[in-house]
């Protein structure tokens, strides 16, 4: 599962950054994050980081996977009901792979 992979992937990233903001939920496809408001350009560089490993573990495990790119959006706000709102950021793990 890549949701569970991008999880404890981000869990670990964070940790060892030692931040505040904690990864809170995976369920299904979707992760959940309570991030310090200081953090959020940090999150955001690790989770471009985890995409794009995720991105190198499937092409040296699947081939087609260097063409069947998997998409993300990444959506900060202050609560739940606000990011129907909030601007959005989408993350590819073919981030920087010319096809």
């Amino acid at each position: 599962d890549f949701a569970l992979w991008l999880f404890c992937r981000m869990d670990e990233l964070m940790r060892s950054a030692k931040l505040q903001s904690l990864t809170l939920l995976c369920n299904h496809d979707a992760l959940m994050f309570d991030m310090h408001p200081s953090e959020v350009q940090t999150i955001t560089h690790m989770l471009h980081q985890a995409f794009s490993e995720l991105g190198c573990l499937l092409r040296a495990q699947f081939l087609a996977a260097s063409t069947l790119p998997l998409m993300a959006e990444f959506v900060y706000a202050a609560n739940w009901a606000a990011t129907k709102d909030a601007d959005k950021v989408y993350l590819s793990t073919n981030e920087g792979i010319e096809l």
